[in-house]
């Protein structure tokens, strides 16, 4: 393996895909630009036409600058932060058009996949407005409901909450079982 052709195989990859702009926040500026000096041959102590332990210590530089020691494929590893920064840019784009999508759609909301416990606990105090006086549930009277208490009562209604969080934002049966569901909803039982 030549360490030359190295080098230049790294700044191809580097100068490739709008490496720069995507590399960021994964390599630092700094990084970068002794990553550039030293494939251009201009990094402190390069010369324009390295010798081979000039090469050597570039390549090696390379490597350190890229997490990877002295071992590893610097032109594979470039290539894979490359790789990572354009999946991340490419999501980036599509949840800022989704955030788009949404804030000009005046029925629509974004909401968080795994709701906060206080949204639960008001959805189940919603559903029964006595969740949300303290010890309701304890008086004697609704000993003949099973004595469960009103904590437990609580719980267990925040679970119904939970599964109702999770049919309204698409993850509960009805992805699963659209036709079923499309058939019950028109009156349709078989």
């Amino acid at each position: 393996m030549s360490d030359n052709k190295e080098l230049a195989k790294i700044k191809i990859s580097l100068t490739s895909k709008h490496a720069r702009s995507s590399l960021e926040g994964i390599i630092t500026p700094e990084q970068w630009g002794q990553i550039v000096a030293i494939c251009d041959g201009q990094a402190p102590g390069a010369q324009a036409e390295p010798d081979t332990e000039e090469e050597n210590n570039n390549y090696c530089l390379i490597l350190t600058l890229l997490g990877m020691e002295e071992e590893g494929d610097p032109v594979t590893e470039v290539e894979e932060l490359i790789k990572a920064a354009d999946e991340l840019d490419r999501l980036t784009t599509e949840l800022a058009a989704l955030r788009e999508q949404v804030a000009t759609q005046k029925d629509w909301v974004l909401v968080p996949r795994e709701p906060e416990r206080d949204r639960l606990v008001s959805m189940a105090i919603r559903y029964d407005h006595a969740l949300g006086v303290p010890g309701y549930y304890d008086n004697p009277a609704f000993a003949h409901f099973g004595g469960v208490g009103h904590a437990k009562r609580l719980e267990g209604t925040i679970i119904s909450m939970r599964q109702l969080y999770e049919e309204a934002i698409g993850q509960g049966f009805y992805p699963n079982n659209k036709a079923m569901i499309a058939a019950m909803s028109k009156g349709e039982t078989k």
